[in-house]
C-alpha cells in the first residue's frame, strides 16, 4: 500500500465500510457454507475484519484477516490476536494453510505490477478462494488497478483454480448485499476442492458483469462524507506529488542549460 495509506485508509474510512460490508457477508456466508466445509477462513485485505466476523459467527472455528499496519485496531470486528500485520503488494509469509481465502475489493489497490504475484498468495493459502475487485472505471479511494472479471479469472487459471460463479447469481438482486460484491464476487477453486456437493453455475453468466445496481449505490458513495474526505486526501496529495515533480524536473532543465 502506498505510505498515504494511513491518511486514506482512516477510522472513518473503515466505519463507512464495516456496517455494509458485514451486512454483505452475513448473506455470502451461508452460501459458501451450504457448498463447502470451512472450519477455517482468511481474509487477506478484510480491515476491521467483518468478513471474518461473519464466517466466524456462521460457525466457522478459526478465522484471520491480513491487512496493513494502518489498520486502526481499536475499531476490529474480531479479537486483536486474529488480526495481522503486512504490506499486501509484498510477499505476506504465512504458511498456514486454511480451507477458504478471502479476499473482496482489495487487489484493485495494489500496483499492477502485483497482480499475479497477488493471486498466487491467495491460492497459496487454500484451495477456494472468494474474490472480487474493482471493475474499469468503479472509482473508489486510491483505485489503482481497476480490471475486468475476466483478466483475474485468466490469472487464476494460470494457478490451476476454476471459477465458479455461484454467488453472483443469488445476490445480484439482494438489497443487502452491496453491489460491488454482487458484481464482481466469484468463487475460485482448485482441482482437489472438497465441496459438500458439487456447485452448479446457471447458464448465460458471462465474465464481466456490470450491475444496475451499481449505478445507483455509486452516487450515495460519492455522497458518503468519510469517502468524499478520504477522496479529497488522495487528490490532494497527488496533486502535491504532481507539483513537485514538475519542479525537479523545472530545476534539472535549468540546471542542463547552465
Amino acid at each position: 500500500m502506498p505510505d498515504s495509506s494511513t491518511r486514506l485508509y482512516d477510522t472513518d474510512f473503515y466505519a463507512a465500510q464495516s456496517n455494509e460490508s458485514l451486512r454483505s457477508a452475513r448473506k455470502v456466508a451461508p452460501l459458501i457454507l451450504e457448498l463447502l466445509e470451512v472450519r477455517s477462513v482468511v481474509d487477506v485485505g478484510g480491515g476491521v475484519g467483518p468478513w471474518v466476523r461473519a464466517f466466524l459467527d456462521a460457525g466457522v472455528e478459526r478465522g484471520l484477516c491480513i491487512d496493513g499496519d494502518y489498520v486502526d485496531r481499536s475499531s476490529l470486528l474480531i479479537p486483536a490476536d486474529r488480526f495481522l500485520a503486512r504490506n499486501l503488494a509484498q510477499p505476506l509469509g504465512v504458511e498456514e494453510r486454511f480451507d477458504l481465502a478471502v479476499s473482496v475489493e482489495v487487489a484493485e489497490h495494489l500496483p499492477p505490477s502485483s497482480s499475479h504475484a497477488f493471486v498466487r498468495e491467495l491460492v497459496r493459502l487454500a484451495p477456494v478462494v472468494l474474490f472480487s475487485a474493482a471493475i474499469p472505471l468503479q472509482g473508489g479511494v486510491d483505485h489503482q488497478n481497476e480490471r475486468w472479471q475476466s483478466y483475474w479469472h485468466a490469472l487464476f487459471a494460470q494457478e490451476g483454480y476454476r471459477a465458479i460463479d455461484v454467488v453472483r447469481p443469488q445476490v445480484w438482486d439482494d438489497d443487502d448485499v452491496t453491489p460491488f460484491y454482487a458484481q464482481n464476487a466469484l468463487l475460485y477453486a482448485s482441482a482437489d476442492a472438497q465441496f459438500r456437493k458439487e456447485p452448479v453455475a446457471p447458464a448465460g453468466w458471462p465474465l464481466d458483469l456490470v450491475s444496475p445496481r451499481f449505478f445507483e449505490y455509486q452516487r450515495s458513495f460519492i455522497d458518503n462524507p468519510p469517502v468524499r474526505k478520504a477522496a479529497q486526501t488522495l487528490g490532494t496529495a497527488l496533486l502535491a506529488s504532481a507539483r513537485s515533480r514538475a519542479q525537479r524536473l523545472l530545476e534539472s532543465r535549468g540546471a542542463s542549460r547552465r
